[in-house]
């Protein structure tokens, strides 16, 4: 399938690259082509040369690197939106948009010199409705560079403006799990303000630790990276479909997993284009109409899913994990 073009659906002006990432931007521009060309949907940026490039840029380097991968997500936004009666090109700048991304995900989680404008370019960005897909969303990595920046100098206007504007989207398009996140943003404006001293103490607790949880049954590949199960630990499973996902025979999710397949089946027929409202499928409404220990094993069996479709290639990874991550927060979302 050729790949889709910015310019060609808006123009010169709206595609222009900013000159202060250009040569930043040719990299990420590199990087998504490969990461496209490799056919797998969750491909590290170490296991591809343009990746690796990445990977070594000095800080400030580093920080470019993010500005101008936020650029492009919102070129193929542009693209997205263009392109929604073309479920090819839509497919296709989804899949672009996503690798862009990788590259913010990957960096942020690094100690990088941030400069009030880097952030006011990233921020701006992610609070765009465009943006409300909360498994691309790196809020938590954000909001720590957002803190480490504040600990050397009180945000000033126009930073200050564009984190009223993030704290505002975070509590409002990602209740509940981005409530937290908004008030640690919002301390942060207060700080050198007069309103400092009227924000409420917020307890810190201790970073988690992995320990054994729940049952084994559930989340059994996840556990055993995190030393929660034995490396070895085996479990009877039968690959389930459409994504041929190991449900163990003894699961207590298997009833909420035939929902799902049913919904994932559907993408499948629907020639990969992914489910971002379950309430508008048959599958879906059954899936909502469950009562609330019911839904809660839905989300669980959904966030499985979504899991392990990182693993698949190509496309049909693709469609699967964001349907499934959607159906995870429909659930969530829904009144309990």
């Amino acid at each position: 399938m050729p790949r889709p073009s910015a310019k060609a659906t808006h123009g010169k002006g709206a595609d222009a690259t900013a000159d202060h990432v250009a040569a930043e931007q040719a990299v990420v521009d590199a990087w998504v082509e490969e990461a496209v060309q490799s056919r797998l949907y969750d491909v590290p940026l170490k296991d591809l040369p343009s990746g690796r490039v990445l990977l070594a840029g000095d800080p400030r380097q580093s920080c470019r690197y993010v500005v101008a991968a936020v650029e492009q997500t919102q070129r193929w936004n542009r693209v997205i939106a263009a392109g929604r009666d073309d479920p090819g090109t839509a497919h296709d700048a989804y899949l672009r948009r996503w690798h862009a991304n990788a590259v913010a995900r990957a960096l942020l989680r690094r100690t990088l010199p941030f400069t009030a404008s880097d952030l006011v370019t990233i921020l701006t960005a992610f609070a765009r409705p465009a943006n409300d897909h909360a498994i691309e969303h790196p809020i938590g990595a954000l909001v720590r560079a957002l803190e480490r920046h504040v600990a050397k100098a009180a945000a000033e206007e126009p930073l200050l403006a564009a984190m009223r504007q993030y704290a505002a989207c975070l509590r409002e398009r990602f209740a509940p799990e981005g409530r937290p996140h908004a008030v640690a943003v919002e301390r942060l404006c207060a700080i050198g303000t007069e309103d400092a001293a009227a924000q409420p103490d917020v307890a810190v607790h201790p970073a988690a630790r992995p320990a054994p949880a729940g049952t084994p049954t559930v989340f059994t590949s996840l556990k055993k990276q995190l030393g929660m199960l034995p490396g070895d630990h085996a479990l009877q499973a039968t690959a389930v479909e459409p994504d041929g996902f190991p449900l163990c025979d003894a699961s207590p999710l298997r009833q909420a997993h035939e929902l799902i397949g049913t919904l994932l089946r559907d993408v499948s027929t629907r020639g990969g284009e992914p489910v971002r409202d379950i309430g508008s499928h048959e599958a879906g409404q059954r899936l909502l109409a469950l009562d609330p220990p019911g839904r809660g094993r839905a989300a669980l069996a959904a966030a499985e899913r979504a899991l392990h479709a990182r693993s698949l290639p190509g496309g049909a990874g693709w469609a699967i994990h964001v349907t499934a991550g959607f159906a995870m927060q429909n659930l969530l979302a829904h009144a309990w």
